[in-house]
């Protein structure tokens, strides 16, 4: 793993004021992505927490009136008035929830996290998305969510959750508040009816929350460790489950017996965790449950002790000790919550730090030249990767003209795909400058001059989305245009079989169609034809073809091409020799460029020594 100021597989510790922004960002991104959500969440929980209350208080009165008065009518309205509040309240839940879970239902919640991500990633600098820092931030937050379901997703329950709590703590508290004012009859003066035990009562709430604390300071350093193994972890499995699955694999795993070995290996690693986690949660669970029902059982001696002297009531014994209870379980609720969202919080610097991470592509603001010619001109570019201390490009200096076919050829390696990369603003020069119309291509607004090209690349991808909308890169597109540019890459007789509304692939769509390597290429060309830019590239996307194959759709297609720009990229020679503008790269520069006729005939040169090398596959031309 990279150390140069990556969060990956190191666990975060944060300031008690930085927590605290770190969990109130999450609370805004989720309120921006779903606005609804913690409005519906919050009166769900506080209905939901009242109710008990609302059941107790009126229990109470009931039970009073059936050991005193015994007045039905007014019996009959405290059982009424439990009922309907019952009733009023389920109802408001049922609907809220059915609006929620409609509108924000758990996969929805779930996606969205993700969604965080990945719509950060897609609107990268591509010299972001190629960074291998980068890619280990994101797979590092990717491994922990899928382990622990860490990040703002665990925000978005914990943080409403604390309203559940704090609703039952003031309503517990409002029950209790005719505790301290009954009189103390025959008790007068004595313990259980003082001051002291109505305090030592409350004190023997703290008993069971001190525990829970300790318990989860314990469990914090067991979370710690858990954060710098579950990457590694999940690695490991991920990593054995397609082991197993791999080609080849099956007859290896059963002559050299390598499953108990694997596992051996995982388990190592992994069981240690789970078995400290259990064993740290499953005792801070017994403990508090255990010390909770000694305040119980203080309570029901000290309030029933009372009650026996007249002190109180049956029906407020049965209020008293309910809501002591229920103030020390939402006491220890409230404090295990707040533990849950700070043990979150430490993974939520390490997604800020990858969704702040800088842009350092200019845009400018000039629009794009409207018509007429587009003529580009690199001027003494250099350029390296990041992270490499080696040039990929070297002083190059090359104009491409306007309505021509240029073709660009070398061996791998020799920075064609690379100069490209830089002509399309993915990258931008470690030195010099790219010009169009004389004008630095830094100045330009970005998303306009991103739309001067169609590239097909060599290593292109079509998502498993309906043939139309692939052709289309879009939901909404012209179907007609669609059709035509698939007719004139030869996919027409496979599209009347399939349909423009078809799903390529079956990943998300069992009635999909997969498509050959062949066809693919087809429908990558189609895209780029109804995109109907101004500058076409293809950057090898037929390299798997042989080489007469190459030439073939080369050829075909610089005709369909028609009088826009066209750039042609192969290592090999004979695919672009149709093009009367050949440039020759070797090792990061431009060293030949001219005709096919033209360059070959110079002796000793790169095209030659490359045409010679590679005769072999065009006997007969």
């Amino acid at each position: 793993m990279s150390g140069e100021g990556i969060a990956a597989n190191k666990v975060n510790k944060s300031s008690f004021t930085q927590k605290l922004r770190n969990v109130a960002r999450s609370v805004a991104i989720i309120k921006k992505r779903m606005p609804w959500l913690f409005t519906m969440e919050n009166t769900l929980n506080v209905l939901n927490a009242v109710q008990p209350f609302i059941v107790l208080y009126f229990s109470a009165r009931i039970i009073d009136e059936l050991a005193g008065a015994k007045d039905l009518r007014r019996i009959a309205i405290y059982v009424g008035m439990a009922i309907g509040s019952a009733l009023v309240i389920r109802a408001a839940t049922a609907v809220i929830t059915k609006v929620r879970d409609t509108r924000y239902g758990w996969w929805m919640q779930w996606m969205e996290q993700r969604r965080v991500r990945n719509e950060r990633y897609a609107q990268m600098d591509f010299t972001c998305v190629e960074d291998r820092r980068v890619n280990e931030i994101l797979a590092d937050l990717h491994e922990k969510e899928m382990a622990t379901g860490a990040g703002i997703g665990r925000i978005r329950y914990g943080v409403p959750g604390l309203t559940t709590n704090v609703c039952a703590l003031l309503a517990s508290i409002v029950l209790l508040a005719g505790m301290f004012k009954g009189s103390p009859g025959g008790f007068a003066g004595s313990f259980v009816a003082s001051g002291w035990a109505t305090g030592l009562l409350f004190l023997s709430v703290a008993v069971p929350i001190v525990a829970r604390m300790l318990f989860a300071r314990r469990l914090n350093a067991i979370m710690d460790k858990f954060t710098l193994w579950v990457p590694q972890i999940n690695v490991k499995f991920g990593y054995y489950h397609n082991y197993i699955k791999s080609e080849g694999a099956g007859k290896d795993i059963r002559i050299f017996n390598q499953r108990p070995y694997v596992m051996r290996l995982i388990k190592a690693r992994s069981m240690d965790w789970i078995w400290a986690w259990s064993r740290g949660t499953s005792e801070s669970a017994a403990m508090t449950a255990g010390l909770s029902a000694v305040v119980s059982g203080l309570a029901y001696l000290i309030i029933g002790l009372r009650a026996l002297n007249g002190m109180y009531s049956i029906g407020q014994v049965t209020q008293y000790v309910g809501a002591v209870t229920a103030f020390a379980g939402a006491l220890i609720g409230l404090i295990s919550g707040c533990a849950s969202i700070w043990e979150d919080e430490r993974y939520l610097p390490e997604l800020y730090e990858f969704l702040d991470l800088p842009d350092p592509k200019q845009t400018g603001k000039l629009p794009v030249p409207n018509g007429g010619d587009l003529e580009f001109e690199f001027r003494g570019v250099s350029f390296k990767y990041p992270g490499s201390e080696e040039f990929a490009l070297k002083n190059l200096s090359m104009s491409i003209n306007a309505n021509r076919r240029m073709a660009v050829v070398g061996v791998n390696g020799s920075g064609k795909t690379t100069m490209i990369k830089l002509l399309c603003r993915l990258y931008d020069p470690t030195e010099g400058v790219i010009t169009l119309n004389g004008v630095n291509i830094r100045e330009y607004d970005y998303a306009e001059y991103m739309r001067i090209f169609a590239v097909v690349f060599q290593d292109f991808k079509l998502p498993a989305y309906p043939l139309g909308q692939n052709v289309a890169a879009g939901v909404e597109y012209d179907r007609t245009r669609v059709e035509q540019s698939l007719e004139k890459t030869g996919f027409g007789g496979r599209m009347a079989e399939i349909g423009l509304d078809t799903a390529l692939y079956k990943d998300f769509d069992k009635d999909g169609v997969n498509v050959s390597g062949g066809e693919a290429q087809k429908i990558a060309l189609a895209r780029a034809i109804y995109r109907d830019a101004a500058f076409v590239i293809l950057d090898e996307p037929t390299s798997a073809l042989d080489p007469l194959a190459e030439f073939e759709i080369y050829s075909k297609f610089d005709g369909i091409v028609g009088g826009k720009t066209a750039v042609y990229i192969s290592h090999r020679l004979s695919s672009c020799r149709f093009c009367d503008d050949i440039a020759v790269f070797n090792d990061g520069t431009i060293v030949q460029r001219g005709g096919h006729e033209e360059l070959l005939a110079e002796a000793g040169g790169k095209y030659q020594e490359l045409w010679n090398a590679q005769a072999r596959h065009y006997t007969g031309d």
